[in-house]
């Protein structure tokens, strides 16, 4: 059985029909995926089981589902929604119409491995029993095979039996080589069995074959991760070190990986190997993350023990502290475990461990406050004793208080931050900025509490009620609720004439909800209470509010206040002040952002002049509201030939409003090159027209199908505005063509013609030229 070649017959069928979107979909689908591309996976899935249902092939249904689902649970450790598509797909692959599917036994092991990461030792029985069952009934030839002893090995490791997992994928592995079939996946659980046993030479040796670039990024990164464990238990962490992945990067997006990662560095930890992680706060918070990750993905026994390591690591660096809040969550995570087992004994000899630790050194601070903050720990688990221990000393420090709010990020923290903080503001003669503080605090971690701080904070008027409608007005737009926002904004205005980031705030507020008249007024009073040297900006934000509602005269009249010279003196303003880019993101544009060329044509507009490649969105010729000051400078801009030499490059601008978007033709020209002095004739003709042109770059060469004559090729495109003489256009390409005997074409604009027999002949040119 065959699966891919199954699958090449399919595609070329549904080729002929002419369902080459759903085709091209169905070719990506497992490239997204073993390049780790799953936001791109999850988009593309839901349109082609629609377009699947549409074409009614359900043959081909269990294989998208297959492959989501190696997406999900294979690459993510995602069973929250995982499991039920997993059992789902096993009934949908046994019904009379798909159980003859060549992909229908895959179902099988998606739900092994749904049900592995749902609890590894819990689903071990079932595991065994339903992959043993479903071996039986194939035979090593078959790509399932390697899959389904992958999980019937994994099932072993998981009940304690690593001996048993060893010689079962020993024996699988033999016969698989005997067969001719695949057993590159099932070396990495044999990885697995191997190092749980202590036979780490036996384990290295095994992870230096190359793992097939089939298998995807993610399978090597944990084959690289089990070479890099084996060393280090064999006394060679140095070489281990170098072996470590990026974790933002490489660990962090592929949930998989998190056992693996978290075994090597507890190992590394453990030697205290130069270079190798620190036992500190950072990896503290690090773990927790990786722990709350699994137990959103479902993923709950390998959430309890990613706990365990982490109370673990907290006993080593002498924190029995944190290690008493992290057995809380040890608790709380093995009653989430649908079949315990000795989920409750490992919990209760975790607790006598935490008993019986020492409590933590006291912190050492400063003799002021100031000192105490020079001397902070970059280790934030450190820091944190440091700062409240200062906060004790020093009750009514603002700065204190501050790093106070910024260090708390676990509950046992937020919560003893939310109380000294609130004890500060009541001790303190002047609580303005405390109160500020904790309401940001309440905000970011305890929004439940935040009506309540904020009604005791109302009656006593000024700064402190300003402070409430502020913190307040910022929960309440988060949520969606603009009016409130709306109120709360304005009441900080009236009631403080010195806040500056509330009127700020207003202003971006009225232009969400679209009330730019409001927005213009509200970005003068933000102007007023600006620093003067900041009042420019202001000024230019103006200009682009006044553009987006078309008041070409304030505009005008705020350029002259900035001595910003224009070339016209009344109407809206379009001139030519450069060569920018803008970035179009949604909700703008569907699948963006992306970035176009194109001209700035006045204080807060551009106009788009780049010609997008076929499949491309076609912006050409789009007038934009641009924000008037760019986001950043692209260093990897090209130059334009007028630039050489110059060091500048081209600006982004977020594209903020869409003015218009022409319906402009794009034509690809391509086929045999005439000389110059006709090129040049087709350009001057074209440019008349209103076309514009962008020529490709680089030399090739193009050659009949039968004769095997061989020219020098070229291309260009040539995009035609709406309005241009499309008869016109075509005549002067037909003129162009004649120089190169017709080996020339020019689809899109012979498709528009709408006359068949151009169609036929320029078709027949391509296919006999290879132009398409």
């Amino acid at each position: 059985m065959d699966v891919f070649a199954w699958l090449d017959a399919v595609n070329g069928t549904l080729l002929e029909l002419g369902e080459h979107r759903l085709v091209d979909g169905v070719f990506r689908l497992s490239s997204l995926i073993h390049n780790d591309q799953h936001d791109a996976v999850d988009a593309l899935v839901p349109e082609l089981l629609t377009d699947l249902q549409r074409v009614r092939h359900p043959w081909l249904e269990v294989y998208v589902r297959h492959w989501a689902l190696q997406s999900r649970i294979l690459r993510r450790a995602d069973v929250a929604r995982g499991l039920d598509d997993a059992v789902y797909l096993v009934d949908f692959a046994s019904q009379e119409e798909t159980r003859d599917c060549p992909q229908s036994i895959c179902a099988v092991q998606d739900l092994a491995a749904a049900y592995g990461y749902a609890d590894g030792a819990g689903y071990a029985e079932e595991r065994l029993a339903v992959t043993r069952e479903t071996l039986d009934r194939i035979d090593a030839t078959w790509p399932c095979f390697d899959c389904l002893s992958v999980e019937h090995a994994d099932a072993l490791v998981r009940a304690g039996r690593p001996e048993d997992a060893v010689a079962f994928v020993e024996a699988q592995t033999a016969t698989a080589q005997r067969n001719g079939g695949n057993w590159a996946e099932m070396t990495d659980v044999r990885i697995d069995a191997l190092l749980a046993l202590g036979r780490n030479d036996e384990a290295l040796a095994l992870t230096g074959p190359r793992v097939p670039c089939w298998t995807g990024r993610a399978f090597v990164l944990r084959r690289r991760l089990n070479r890099a464990r084996a060393l280090t238990r064999l006394g060679r962490p140095d070489e281990a070190v170098k072996l470590l992945p990026d974790f933002e990067t490489e660990i962090l997006p592929t949930p998989v990986l998190y056992e693996s990662w978290l075994a090597l560095v507890e190992d590394l930890v453990e030697r205290a190997v130069e270079g190798g992680p620190e036992n500190d706060g950072h990896l503290d918070r690090t773990i927790a993350a990786l722990a709350q990750k699994l137990e959103g993905n479902g993923a709950l026994r390998r959430c309890f023990e990613t706990t365990e390591a982490r109370l673990r690591l907290a006993l080593a660096r002498g924190r029995a502290d944190v290690a008493a809040h992290v057995l809380d969550d040890l608790r709380r995570r093995a009653a989430l475990l649908e079949r315990p087992l000795d989920a409750p004994a490992r919990v209760e000899a975790a607790a006598s461990r935490v008993a019986d630790a020492p409590a933590p050194a006291p912190p050492v601070i400063g003799a002021s406050v100031e000192e105490t903050m020079q001397a902070i720990s970059e280790d934030p688990e450190v820091a944190w004793d440091q700062v409240l221990a200062a906060a004790e000393r020093w009750p009514t420090s603002v700065d204190l208080a501050t790093a106070l709010a910024g260090l708390a990020w676990s509950p046992p923290t937020v919560a003893v931050a939310i109380s000294r903080v609130e004890a500060m503001a009541s001790a303190a003669s002047a609580p303005d900025r405390l109160q500020q503080i904790l309401g940001h605090l309440l905000l970011t971690h305890a929004p439940e509490r935040l009506d309540a701080w904020a009604e005791a904070l109302l009656p006593r008027g000024g700064a402190l009620a300003a402070t409430a409608h502020w913190v307040r007005g910022r929960h309440a737009w988060a949520h969606g609720d603009h009016a409130t926002a709306r109120a709360c904004f304005e009441a900080v205005l009236a009631l403080d004439a010195t806040a500056k980031n509330a009127p700020k705030a207003l202003v971006a507020l009225l232009e969400e909800m679209g009330d730019l008249e409001a927005a213009l007024v509200a970005l003068d009073e933000a102007k007023r209470r600006a620093d003067e040297d900041d009042r420019p900006a202001y000024d230019w934000r103006r200009m682009m509010l006044a553009t987006r509602l078309g008041d070409w005269p304030l505009v005008r009249a705020i350029c002259a206040e900035l001595g910003v010279e224009l070339e016209t003196t009344e109407g809206p303003i379009d001139e030519v002040w450069g060569r920018i880019e803008v970035r179009l993101s949604p909700p703008l544009v569907e699948g963006g952002p992306f970035v176009l060329e194109a001209v700035r044509t006045g204080p807060a507009t551009a106009r788009v002049n780049e010609i997008a490649a076929a499949g491309e969105p076609n912006w050409y010729d789009a007038a934009l509201i641009i924000d008037p000051f760019p986001s950043r400078e692209d260093p990897d801009a090209a130059l334009d030939e007028d630039d050489e030499g110059s060091e500048e490059r081209p600006m982004i601008h977020a594209a903020v409003e869409v003015l218009r978007r022409p319906e402009s033709l794009i034509v690809e020209l391509v086929g045999a090159q005439p000389e110059a002095q006709v090129l040049d004739a087709l350009v001057e003709r074209l440019l008349e027209l209103g076309a514009a042109i962008r020529m490709a770059t680089g030399t090739w060469d193009i050659e009949h199908a039968e004769t095997e004559e061989s020219r020098p090729g070229f291309g260009w495109l040539i995009a035609l505005p709406e309005g241009t003489d499309l008869r016109a256009a075509h005549t002067a390409l037909e003129e162009a063509a004649r120089a190169v005997d017709g080996v020339m074409v020019w689809p899109e604009l012979v498709a528009r013609l709408e006359e068949p027999e151009l169609i036929e002949a320029q078709e027949a040119i391509a296919e006999a030229w290879g132009l398409d």
